[in-house]
């Protein structure tokens, strides 16, 4: 006969993710998924027609010829986005 101790089994019933409910709250919520996946999606939705904007209105050619002016314009144009 095998003898069952409560004491070995009583860890295993408070083993679980919604023991701490602060962080099942969260769920499974991960930063690096974040980082990784929605991050550069944001940044792509963000400044999709920066460029293309400047030479459908014409102005490209132009900023093209100022000396030095083309990226920090575009830095200024990201900055106020």
């Amino acid at each position: 006969i095998l003898r069952v101790r409560a004491l070995g089994l009583e860890a295993q019933i408070h083993d679980g993710d919604s023991y701490n409910p602060e962080l099942a709250l969260a769920g499974r919520f991960d930063y690096a998924f974040v980082l990784v996946f929605l991050l550069p999606l944001f940044v792509i939705a963000l400044l999709f027609d920066l460029r293309s904007g400047e030479r459908e209105a014409g102005r490209a050619r132009m900023l093209a010829a100022l000396p030095g002016a083309g990226t920090a314009l575009l830095v200024r144009r990201v900055a106020v986005r």
